[in-house]
């Protein structure tokens, strides 16, 4: 299966893969979650993670910035030998760099610049536009809004630069640390609203983010079988798996709204949720001390 890569930057970065045209979807299905897939006789659609979502989320909802979740990455020193690993930290790195960024916190981000930075190095990014949109971040630290922008556009030349070279699987790689580290701080702020008793506030919109993602871990699923090119990538594979397992023990069911544009309420099994806690800390552990 060929792969074709695409970037929208308001949302979500989408994926074309080459289909065999049988569509098995219920169209208008609204009891459960399911993939966000969009297929026709020739290219099937994924949706997947922008470094950028989580943190306009936050930052929309007027929540604090939380640097304890962010701060083992910040002072980890970079000692990654392998391709596979430097990609799926620079997917982190872009994360924490843009939730720094989104809430002024200009030392963080100057640190997490570096590490941007340097990760692209080592990844062996030869883009003249790549490595000139990395000057602009480090010249866009203090300005949140001109920083996203170069973010966006930045993954968007990564992703094309990597299909140029037929190594669309370090692009994905480093979606699958984007994703991991969106979850990661989305899962920590339900958490630690739901401690405070301060979630109900915060509920519809975090719920939402939440299923979005449970969307967005199986489309890198489906796309992560399709490199099972070493024992590396299946081993990703399965842990993607496992934590896909730990999001569909949540039972997610949702109701729309009465003219049915939109979702209206969201249910699960909220009282599981440390456990999807729990698991994705466990990947991202895996990943940030990978050698």
């Amino acid at each position: 299966m060929k792969i074709v890569f695409s970037l929208y930057l308001i949302s979500s970065l989408v994926f074309f893969a080459c289909s065999d045209g049988n569509n098995d979807s219920e169209q208008g299905k609204t009891s459960s979650s399911e993939s966000n897939v969009t297929d026709s006789n020739d290219y099937m659609v994924f949706t997947v993670p922008s470094p950028i979502i989580v943190s306009s989320m936050l930052k929309s909802l007027d929540l604090e910035f939380n640097e304890s979740l962010i701060e083992d990455n910040i002072n980890r020193g970079i000692t990654c030998n392998r391709s596979m690993s430097k990609a799926l930290n620079l997917g982190i790195c872009l994360v924490d760099l843009s939730y720094a960024s989104l809430f002024n916190q200009t030392q963080a981000s100057l640190k997490l610049y570096k590490k941007v930075n340097e990760y692209t190095k080592m990844l062996g990014i030869e883009s003249q536009e790549i490595l000139d949109l990395t000057k602009k971040l480090e010249s866009n630290v203090s300005n949140p809004d001109s920083l996203i922008k170069v973010l966006s556009e930045m993954q968007s030349k990564i992703d094309k630069y990597f299909l140029n070279r037929e190594e669309q699987e370090l692009a994905l790689l480093i979606l699958a640390g984007i994703f991991t580290e969106g979850l990661h701080i989305s899962l920590n702020y339900i958490s630690e609203l739901e401690d405070n008793g301060n979630l109900i506030k915060y509920k519809e919109n975090l719920d939402q983010m939440l299923l979005q993602q449970k969307v967005h871990l199986k489309n890198l699923n489906d796309l992560l079988s399709v490199y099972n090119k070493s024992v590396d990538y299946e081993n990703l594979r399965n842990i993607f798996g496992e934590l896909e397992d730990v999001f569909n023990d949540l039972a997610f069911n949702y109701s729309m709204s009465e003219d049915r544009k939109k979702i209206d309420r969201i249910y699960f099994k909220r009282k599981n949720l440390f456990l999807l806690l729990k698991k994705n800390s466990t990947v991202r552990e895996k990943m940030l001390s990978a050698e």
